[in-house]
């Protein structure tokens, strides 16, 4: 997809950055260092070297990719704001409005209709023509996948939703950190809504961290425990 893509191509750029030495180094890219083996895939060797890239707010090294596609966006300004993007989501609707759409000849208004509009260019090898919805296309998808719970691929690009979601609920990271949650703001007497306003982020995004569907990025997991006034911690020592 376009994201990928462009995505990849901020990694790579960012990480030059951060790792200017390695351009001296060009022959061992394709080599692991850890197996002595070549990388299978630009993917591979991109989470290989965010895993051994140190993150400077943290003094420790980037835990996944997304974790360092995360910092790196957060420090680049939005030039339509003057400030810096203050979430993966930001940034990707900025980058969308820099595309024309060819079906309108104006740029795309957001993200979700780049997406929309790349769906539709692909063909379904169902029916011999393109899709006609991203919808459509994320049904695909689903169906080529194999439901564990069934054995069968799964029927709709809902059930594949519904089965991950039901999955990371069980997560212990998840219920650990929903419980904690939830006795934190019983303990200061606060609501959902209050500690979505003190962190920026919506009501929804909140519910989901009570209801064990996700656990919050290390940023935004920092801020939970200094605005609960706690000290900071992370959802592994959450379980220990």
């Amino acid at each position: 997809m376009v994201n990928r893509i462009d995505d990849l191509k901020d990694v790579i750029e960012r990480f030059r950055e951060l790792n200017p030495k390695q351009e001296e180094k060009k022959p061992s890219y394709s080599i692991n260092p850890d197996t002595k083996e070549r990388f299978n895939s630009i993917t591979e060797y991109i989470e290989y070297r965010a895993s051994h890239t140190i993150n400077p707010e943290t003094n420790e090294c980037f835990k996944s990719v997304n974790e360092y596609q995360r910092y790196i966006i957060q420090n680049r300004i939005n030039p339509e704001t003057g400030e810096k993007f203050k979430s993966h989501g930001e940034y990707r609707n900025y980058l969308a409005r820099q595309s024309i759409n060819p079906e309108t000849g104006k740029c795309f208004e957001s993200y979700t209709e780049l997406l929309n509009y790349s769906a539709r260019q692909l063909i379904n090898p169902e029916t011999g023509k393109q899709f006609k919805s991203r919808k459509e296309y994320c049904t695909y998808l689903a169906r080529q996948k194999i439901n564990p719970e069934t054995n069968k691929p799964f029927e709709s690009y809902k059930e594949y939703q519904d089965y991950f979601k039901n999955q990371r609920m069980k997560n212990p990271a998840n219920q650990k950190f929903s419980q904690w949650l939830k006795e934190k703001l019983n303990e200061h007497d606060k609501s959902q809504s209050w500690l979505a306003e003190q962190l920026g982020v919506t009501v929804a995004c909140i519910n989901n961290y009570i209801h064990a569907r996700s656990v919050p990025r290390s940023e935004l997991l920092k801020k939970i425990f200094q605005v609960l006034d706690v000290p900071y911690d992370t959802i592994d020592d959450l379980l220990e």
